[in-house]
């Protein structure tokens, strides 16, 4: 996801090349009066924002009692005019705009006089045979998503709600909450499981720092929440890491928009 910077430390972030890491360049924490001094670097092709300071107004949950604080706050980074800054804050894209849209290699990411595609989209393109093997990991999931048309199927049996079953005698806390700037939610019909008519759900990564992993949870919902459950399914585990969005606290979640019936 880029720098991270939080807590009560001094930071100098100084000629660093941040590039193409699917989030943002660098983020900076509750630092409370600790100094963040920001260049000369260069943060280009990310779909989030390339330099991101949380503050009030931004969710952001933390304690201050265990660093002699009364209260959390945070201080502005000093950014110099020395920072590159370039094609950041990139739309929602379909897969083939994803990968179309790169002009460097698809596994080491340097520019080349002469690429080869892969063979079976034709659409990713790479430097060198080795690139090409050591990305398949990345690129398998999405390249059979390189097409105008493409549907994954889901099994109800591969899913299971986010609100568990209430039994008799059992209580159950449900902490479900979204994020204030989600406009509509609990609003809309809810779907009708008996219609093969399409309706939009939503499909949103964890909040995780951890190495890539497609088998991981993701949430789907719909507009009502009727339909709100949790799935593992590498293909859209990917599509959602590699084309979505950052969620409304543009950390690491990560969501996408799709017909579904």
């Amino acid at each position: 996801m880029g720098n991270f910077y939080t807590g009560k430390i001094f930071v100098f972030a100084e000629s660093n090349d941040i590039s193409s890491n699917k989030c943002g360049g660098i983020r900076v924490g509750m630092n409370y009066s600790a100094s963040v001094i920001i260049d000369g670097n260069t943060i280009k092709n990310h779909s989030g924002p390339d330099i991101l300071a949380f503050n009030d107004e931004i969710s952001y949950h933390a304690e201050a009692t265990d660093l002699d604080e009364a209260k959390v706050y945070s201080t502005p980074p000093l950014k110099t005019d020395r920072n590159l800054s370039l094609c950041n804050n990139k739309p929602i894209q379909s897969p083939r705009d994803t990968v179309k849209s790169k002009k460097t290699c698809c596994g080491c990411q340097k520019m080349s006089t002469s690429f080869k595609a892969c063979t079976n989209c034709r659409i990713a393109r790479y430097c060198s045979k080795e690139c090409q093997t050591n990305h398949w990991i990345l690129h398998k999931h999405m390249c059979p998503l390189l097409s105008e048309k493409y549907t994954i199927e889901i099994r109800t049996t591969d899913t299971q709600p986010r609100v568990p079953e209430i039994k008799p005698g059992c209580h159950v806390v449900n902490t479900r909450h979204f994020h204030p700037s989600l406009i509509g939610i609990f609003e809309g019909p809810p779907p009708d499981v008996k219609s093969t008519k399409r309706f939009i759900v939503k499909i949103q990564s964890d909040h995780d720092y951890l190495p890539y992993n497609p088998k991981k949870y993701l949430t789907l919902y719909d507009q009502s929440v009727t339909l709100d459950i949790q799935l593992i399914n590498p293909e859209l585990s990917h599509q959602c890491s590699e084309c979505g969005r950052l969620s409304g606290d543009k950390i690491t979640s990560k969501k996408i928009f799709c017909w579904a019936s």
